[in-house]
């Protein structure tokens, strides 16, 4: 709960444009009143004539805030925030990935209801030809599976691999234009006041060509993050349905 003590101070914060604001209006009202108080005419002097004196006292009270208060980031504090963002998006996307164990797919519950099937089967003593049956068919099913998990792992290797390609190039690229941006850094301040113009507008350019190639660099570092982290989930779903495998066809040659 704020207390009148933390109002106070958030009034009187000299990188707040309201308190520079309050302070010219202060200024002003006391230069009326000061105005009003010691004027010799006998009629009061009325405050709409000293509107010009308000706004001349709050544009300089602007400008001081401008030119000595505002708050500036370097473009590298805002390069900073956006890959700190940028690894507080990749830190979540881990965590649910690795806690979160509701998430099943369908070839899931398939190998679980073979199991169950299997599992049935193995607590009779003898082996019936209909459950020989039924263990391999529930073989042929999982070979499926098998193949498919196989196709994915090899479908998602290739997108790693291609994203990887793209991340390394992008971070040249980066580097290129930051060493560029350098260069210009220093050639403006031996510069010319003409050419100081082009080299600041230059300048600008690569700052804003390097945000927008740390933010790509960020979403395929995202996107490699979630294609290794859906390999691991199957490779060990291949691990699985071959060691089932490995079991079916031990209980079906028996």
């Amino acid at each position: 709960m704020l207390t009148p003590l933390d109002v106070l101070k958030g009034l009187i914060n000299l990188k707040s444009y309201f308190t520079w604001v309050m302070m010219a209006i202060t200024v002003w009202s006391g230069f009326y009143f000061w105005k009003k108080k010691f004027s010799s005419s006998s009629t009061p002097p009325s405050w709409s004539k000293h509107i010009p004196t308000f706004f001349i006292i709050l544009g300089v009270f602007s400008l001081l805030y401008f030119c000595c208060f505002r708050n500036k980031e370097p473009s590298s504090k805002c390069y900073g925030q956006l890959i700190d963002k940028i690894d507080q998006a990749i830190d979540k996307y881990e965590d649910t990935i690795n806690n979160y164990h509701g998430l099943k797919k369908d070839w899931e519950k398939e190998l679980e209801k073979c199991e169950k099937e299997l599992k049935d089967l193995y607590e009779q003593k003898d082996l019936t030809q209909e459950a020989k049956e039924k263990i391999k068919d529930a073989l042929e099913k999982n070979e499926a599976k098998i193949k498919e998990i196989k196709e994915n792992l090899d479908q998602n290797d290739k997108n790693i691999t291609i994203l990887k390609g793209k991340l390394l190039r992008l971070e040249q690229e980066k580097e290129a234009k930051e060493k560029e941006l350098k260069q210009k850094q220093e050639a403006e301040k031996l510069a010319s006041p003409d050419d100081k113009i082009r080299l600041q507008a230059e300048i600008k350019k690569l700052q804003t060509e390097i945000s927008e190639i740390v933010g790509e660099i960020g979403k395929i570092n995202v996107e490699i993050k979630k294609l290794e982290a859906t390999q691991r989930k199957y490779q060990d779903m291949l691990t699985r349905a071959e060691n089932l495998k490995k079991d079916l066809e031990e209980r079906y040659q028996t």
